[in-house]
């Protein structure tokens, strides 16, 4: 291995130049031409940050069109959302009804009345206010506020 002046590392030399690599010039044939073909490490580093920069650009910008991520279905509603059931309107109604209905769509729910005036009197109570509002998705149970027939507006 011959050592170049100017190198840092020793480098090994068995070729004159190749047109194809980097050149390598023995200085025992050409004492006056003397080449040094290493990078520094700051270089090397440089070069290696590149690369996975730019790799790491190709990458997020392909990848999701190879992988069939459409746009369209991404910003649409989503899937579980049209499996949920929509709360009726029974605002107004009289609590058994209203229970009655939910029953049948196989909405659970939860009252704000007493559970003695529920189970004894439910037709003296009218759906106040429901929760989520008529029409929205159900996730969980649905809350009904009740009062006594005639003063929600009060």
């Amino acid at each position: 291995m011959t050592t170049y002046a100017g190198c840092r590392a020793p480098l090994p030399c068995r070729r004159r130049f190749d047109p194809g690599r980097a050149p390598c010039i023995d200085s025992s044939t050409h004492p006056a031409e003397v080449a040094c073909s290493t990078m520094s490490d700051a270089t090397k580093g440089g070069l290696f940050v590149g690369a996975a920069v730019a790799t790491g650009s190709l990458v997020g910008r392909f990848v999701p069109s190879w992988v069939g991520a459409n746009r369209e279905t991404a910003n649409g509603p989503r899937a579980h959302e049209s499996l949920l059931p929509t709360m009726p309107n029974v605002l107004g109604q009289q609590l058994d009804e209203a229970q009655g209905e939910l029953r049948s769509r196989g909405i659970s729910y939860v009252t704000d009345a007493p559970d003695i005036v529920e189970v004894v009197v439910p037709g003296i109570l009218e759906v106040c206010k429901s929760e989520p509002d008529p029409g929205r998705s159900i996730r969980g149970n649905a809350r009904l506020h009740v009062a006594p027939a005639g003063t929600c507006n009060i």
